[in-house]
């Protein structure tokens, strides 16, 4: 099978695994490897790692040589002796060993899962487990070995997954001036790759981490596919800490003209625009290389594709060869899953192709409080000196301007709070900034949305007191796709 297709379908599944919420152990093995009398061999790696390791089977040994054996063990007994090397392809006129051709495969991800320290080492090994559990899944449905192959293909998919996270997990630097927002540099490099492989969205999704966590692309894709209107793009660039200024830069400054949308929904509240507290985000962002680069009009990008046949894996394990496979993988691209459990780091780790944050819990004040010091409005920093007017204003003034003068539909939505957060000096706060929008709605001819208040009651669709969770994501983006204020028709294809 081709490399290339190979890859592409490794996409497919990296959706699926990472989305799954179900891979939460560690690195599964194949088992230790075994001499030739079956017991197994102890090895400083081994011995490492064996912690993580479960007894799944098959285990295999690392064949090196084209005749050695490979076995493997269940229960810790030498069952059985696989095919030589030479022979997992069948002899003439006989059909390819699939289930052989997947245990090499996997004791080779194992092996080099032993090995791995870079991206591009994890990515070798999940690519081995990719290739395993393709060869498991096409065996046909009446083949003796396919029950056993279907449970084996669950194990490889976690092993999988906890690749996919690891090679993940390693920073690997960002082909342009860093803005000193790892967020927002991540967010740039996959909103550039989108494109790259699907195309300029229809619809840009803008705002700080109550939008990154309350708009859901895929949820809003779907209703409105649902609503007539099929095949619309849409990607969440919202950043955690974007204020207006912030927007205003990813607009007018980052995104080339050519790779900007049809409409953007701006998704936020009173916070993100309140010029009388310090903007430590925009701050940062003004000390950063990338900025300076940005100022002078040199707009972030990826590098283009390698020619075809030019793609090389920087990994130091040797390229794995190319299996040939019975019957065809197209099941792969029709798999979806719901998007992975949360789990705290500095980067949001479960943010989909999409951009979109899926964050599960509940919004619970009994307990919440007690991990959390509750703060009223009388006191949130957020809500110091505040001003509607000064720099968060001109920020919002010239996004105003500049979607005007690109033909782009602008729409503002205020997103929901909790009856917890609104105490009476952020209900007047909120309120304040409600009819501060409403007024440049009206002035400007772009759509502003009122949500604030319309889930007081629903902590359940809540991460904390102003966050949604992806429940209440689901719930917003649904809603949007019906609300009849914002100009979906004009973006029919």
């Amino acid at each position: 099978m081709p490399r290339i297709f190979l890859f592409s379908q490794c996409l497919v599944l990296v959706f699926l695994l990472l989305t799954s919420g179900s891979s939460s152990r560690s690195l599964e093995a194949i088992a230790q490897p075994i001499d030739q009398t079956g017991k197994q061999i102890d090895s400083p790696q081994n011995n490492q790692t064996g912690n993580q390791l479960n007894n799944l089977e098959p285990a295999t040994s690392v064949a090196t040589q084209p005749s050695q054996k490979i076995a493997y063990l269940e229960n810790g007994e030498n069952l059985e002796t696989l095919e030589t090397l030479e022979n997992i392809n069948g002899n003439s006129g006989q059909c390819p060993d699939l289930f052989a051709i997947a245990i090499s495969q996997a004791g080779t991800a194992y092996a080099n899962s032993l090995r791995a320290t870079t991206a591009a080492d994890w990515d070798q090994v999940a690519l081995g487990w990719f290739q395993a559990v393709t060869s498991l899944q096409s065996l046909p449905l009446d083949h003796p070995q396919k029950a056993f192959a279907q449970k084996k293909v669950l194990e490889y998919m976690e092993n999988l997954s906890v690749a996919l996270t690891r090679s993940r997990d390693i920073a690997t630097p960002v082909p342009f001036n860093s803005f000193n927002s790892r967020l927002l540099d991540e967010q740039l490099r996959l909103y550039l790759s989108y494109v790259a492989a699907v195309g300029v969205p229809d619809v840009l999704i803008v705002g700080s981490s109550r939008s990154l966590q309350a708009i859901n692309p895929k949820e809003l894709r779907f209703a409105l596919a649902g609503a007539g209107l099929d095949g619309l793009r849409v990607f969440n660039f919202s950043v955690n800490g974007a204020t207006a200024q912030v927007v205003n830069l990813q607009l007018t400054q980052l995104l080339s003209p050519e790779n900007l949308p049809k409409m953007i929904i701006w998704a936020d509240g009173s916070r993100a625009f309140n010029s009388g507290n310090p903007d430590r985000t925009f701050q940062g962002i003004q000390l950063s290389g990338g900025y300076q680069r940005a100022l002078a009009g040199d707009r972030p990008s990826l590098p283009p594709a390698p020619a075809c046949g030019g793609q090389k894996s920087n990994s130091k394990f040797p390229d794995q060869a190319p299996t040939q496979f019975l019957g065809e993988d197209d099941w792969l691209s029709k798999i979806l899953a719901p998007p992975a459990v949360a789990r705290p780091g500095v980067i949001p780790v479960n943010i989909d192709a999409y951009g979109f944050n899926y964050v599960e819990g509940n919004f619970d004040p009994r307990t919440y409080f007690q991990q959390v010091p509750r703060v009223t409005g009388q006191f949130d920093a957020d809500y110091q000196n505040f001003s509607l007017g000064g720099v968060q204003a001109a920020a919002l003034n010239n996004v105003i301007n500049f979607t005007r003068t690109q033909n782009i539909r602008l729409v503002f939505i205020h997103l929901p709070l909790t009856g917890t957060y609104l105490d009476p000096v952020r209900r007047n706060f909120e309120q304040q900034f409600q009819g501060f929008m409403q007024r440049q709605a009206n002035q400007n001819n772009f759509t502003f949305i009122n949500l604030s208040q319309s889930l007081l009651n629903r902590n359940d669709l809540f991460i904390d007191p102003s966050h949604l969770n992806y429940q209440g994501a689901a719930l917003i983006s649904r809603q949007l796709a019906g609300d009849r204020r914002i100009p979906w028709a004009t973006l029919r294809r």
